[in-house]
């Protein structure tokens, strides 16, 4: 399964929607699109699309707490709100290494659109 594919390419997903996937996939796209803004002054996504995945996780983890609290980063992202990333913890390797790759690929590849 591709984290952020490009426009208009469809993702495959099982069969069976797993909510603690997405949750997952959600707060690492917010993690990492927070690191591309905030700390490299760039953004690869429109800020609408960074707000809707802001309350699509935020809806998400209110439908199921139990399953938020297995996901990934559950401490950082206690108090998300869908606002803002502003707060987040950005300076991990992991998640500046994934911004650079999609900075790169955005400037190589795609010409600068991954709206």
């Amino acid at each position: 399964m591709m984290l952020f594919p490009k426009e208009g390419v469809l993702i495959t997903t099982p069969k069976k929607f797993d909510m603690l996937d997405f949750i997952n996939r959600r707060r690492k796209q917010i993690l990492v699109h927070s690191c591309v803004y905030y700390r490299f002054g760039t953004s690869i996504i429109s800020d609408d699309k960074f707000d809707t995945w802001g309350y699509q996780l935020v809806d998400a983890e209110l439908s199921h707490p139990k399953l938020a609290e297995k996901a990934d980063y559950h401490e950082v992202f206690k108090d998300f709100n869908g606002s803002t990333g502003y707060y987040l913890p950005i300076g991990e390797p992991e998640i500046v290494n994934i911004a650079h790759r999609l900075i790169k690929m955005k400037e190589d590849n795609y010409g600068g659109n991954f709206r």
